[in-house]
């Protein structure tokens, strides 16, 4: 999908994923050090340097979150500086729609979030540092940053994709804990017993003995997905659906308005229209009860005529709905549109 078509119609895809997100975590990571650098070392020139340099170019997404939504920490911001191309209510919604793909923000779900994250390996991260408080300086910081790091992550988002800042130090300490655990204490009673097992390489050749298997596993699952990939996507909520608009694009254009498939908007070959937020955000195109929750049953889209004056402003002629997230009465839609594809999901129509 093209980026000026997800700045003109997504709004909400491209400034909460392209300016919010990368602004808070990476301001995350670039406190981390510059703390590292004032308390730990206390290096005031260095400390005084680095910040300087941070201000000079991490400034810039403060600079154009201004500039594009007149809010520099965007969307945080809305109660003192306005609303952008949204407004409290939608995003009160988006975050309860948020809450229901993630596990619960309770300390007793750590377990749960890595899994739902595939990252239970990095358990062993945690435990690396009942080992690295005796390290030196280097593996004390690595398990510190990704210490802190995580639980911000848990706190904040609790979405898979934003633990990739931390993903190389997760996996080092991982590793790390399970060379000290096991590969290393099993080496030390080898060399006690025979002299030549103290070759200094021997260690990365255990460790590559125990890691290779888990890589080479990891590989052909993928090479598996890969080989499968229709069989896989069909899996996917909506694949079909807009599989199906793509064989119609010739027909109905290569513009599509969509409630519900925020997340599954790229297997179309155009442009989608219609999110949270933005210019054909969803609470233009629905109605949500007060006790709103991530169901069919609590969301009513809006009139067919009211719809086709939104998609006649946007210059489309098809219309994807979640089922599972929105009550359409199709019996109704139908006296102006044609269904075109029905699944458990949902269904696309296009108009007359």
């Amino acid at each position: 999908m093209e980026l000026h078509h997800l700045t003109k119609y997504s709004s909400s895809k491209l400034r909460v994923y392209f300016v919010t997100y990368p602004k808070i975590f990476g301001g995350v990571l670039a406190l981390l050090l510059g703390l590292y650098l004032l308390l730990v070392r206390r290096d005031w020139g260095a400390s005084l340097t680095y910040a300087i340099a941070t201000m000079a170019f991490g400034s810039w997404w403060y600079v154009r979150s201004a500039i594009l939504s007149g809010d520099p920490i965007h969307p945080m911001g809305g109660n003192i500086f306005g609303y952008f191309l949204w407004n409290a209510a939608d995003l009160l919604n988006q975050q309860q729609t948020h809450e229901s793909y993630v596990v619960d923000k309770n300390l007793l779900y750590l377990w749960p979030a890595l899994q739902k994250a595939g990252a239970l390996i990095w358990g062993l991260a945690f435990l690396s540092g009942i080992y690295a408080k005796r390290e030196n300086t280097g593996i004390k910081i690595f398990y510190g940053v990704f210490v802190i790091y995580f639980f911000f992550w848990f706190f904040v988002t609790r979405v898979e994709r934003y633990l990739a800042p931390v993903f190389a130090v997760a996996s080092f300490l991982s590793a790390y804990f399970l060379y000290r655990a096991a590969v290393g204490r099993l080496l030390g009673i080898l060399t006690s017993t025979r002299a030549w097992l103290g070759n200094p390489h021997l260690p990365a050749a255990l460790s590559l003995v125990v890691l290779l298997p888990a890589a080479a596993y990891l590989y052909m699952k993928v090479e598996y997905a890969m080989a499968n990939r229709s069989e896989t996507l069909q899996k996917r909520t909506g694949y079909t659906l807009f599989e199906q608009a793509n064989k119609l694009s010739p027909f109905f254009g290569h513009r599509l308005v969509q409630v519900g498939f925020e997340n599954d908007i790229y297997f179309f070959d155009g442009t989608v229209i219609g999110d949270w937020f933005g210019l054909a955000r969803y609470s233009t195109m629905m109605t949500c009860s007060i006790n709103f929750a991530h169901s069919a049953d609590f969301c009513q889209m809006m009139p067919p005529l009211k719809l086709i004056k939104l998609m006649k402003g946007f210059n489309s002629r098809m219309l994807v709905v979640n089922t599972k997230r929105v009550t359409i009465d199709v019996r109704e839609y139908e006296k102006y549109f044609d269904l075109s594809k029905e699944t458990e999901d949902g269904v696309l129509l296009t108009l007359h």
